[in-house]
């Protein structure tokens, strides 16, 4: 039981919209048309869903040291506002310092009754092309983010390796204007967009002087669970591959 008091103090509520029943009763208010008999549990939350939000949690002391020292921790939440999932990034701190970005990238998903439900690894890399393998439940592997060479697009591939979508990244993937910046999901073939993965501009203060980085990612709703929790994966992957970088740097000057 000691072991799970960390894990369970951080997937912990820390408001009224992440509880095991408001979440259900979300679920049983939606139609069931669209769920997945062949989706692992926990991934049944998606299949109703056409827009999910991601939210990065903010840590006081990490706000207030200029030093990112705390794991990753990510709120998803679907337009009802209620929390279908939390991520938690398992790093120690020395990988953090001397790896940055190219450290091992471990994400524990769990949902509102504490449950693991995905898991999600890039292994450590000396440049920052590794793909990322989502696994539902952990083990299974459902599907991978490959990002392209010298670009902000993504490969996105099935659990059984074929290319299913593409994502486009801007030219430049830095908030150097204000507004949001925007990843185009697009088909296997690229031709035809299908959705979009946003990265919400939080004010001149949020992006400057915090970690905190908030997302908005949009499919559509017949589109396969098991894929809509790949492009959730994609989202966490750019964040850690462009932002939380970006942060540390801000942080310095």
């Amino acid at each position: 039981m000691d072991e799970l008091a960390p894990v369970m103090s951080a997937i912990a509520p820390t408001d009224n919209s992440y509880e095991p029943n408001g979440a259900m009763s979300f679920m049983s208010s939606q139609s069931q048309q669209h769920l997945n008999p062949s989706a692992a549990l926990g991934l049944e939350h998606l299949s109703c869903l056409s827009r999910i939000y991601v939210k990065q949690q903010m840590h006081i002391m990490d706000e207030l040291s200029g030093y990112e020292s705390h794991n990753n921790i990510y709120d998803i939440r679907a337009d009802s506002g209620h929390v279908i999932f939390r991520a938690l990034e398992d790093c120690n701190e020395c990988s953090k310092l001397c790896c940055g970005s190219g450290r091992t990238f471990n994400l524990d998903i769990y949902d509102p009754h504490g449950r693991q439900i995905m898991h999600m690894i890039r292994p450590m890399s000396c440049c920052i092309l590794g793909a990322l393998t989502v696994n539902s439940p952990p083990g299974e592997m459902i599907g991978k983010v490959q990002k392209r060479c010298c670009s902000s697009s993504f490969t996105v591939k099935n659990q059984k390796g074929e290319r299913v979508m593409q994502i486009k990244g801007p030219l430049c993937s830095q908030p150097c204007c204000r507004g949001d910046i925007v990843y185009h999901i697009f088909d296997k073939n690229g031709k035809n967009q299908i959705g979009k993965i946003s990265k919400e501009w939080a004010g001149e203060v949020q992006e400057s002087y915090t970690f905190a980085d908030n997302y908005e990612v949009s499919f559509p709703v017949d589109l396969d669970v098991n894929l809509k929790a790949v492009l959730l994966g994609a989202t966490l992957l750019i964040d850690f591959l462009y932002y939380e970088k970006r942060h540390k740097k801000t942080r310095r000057l």
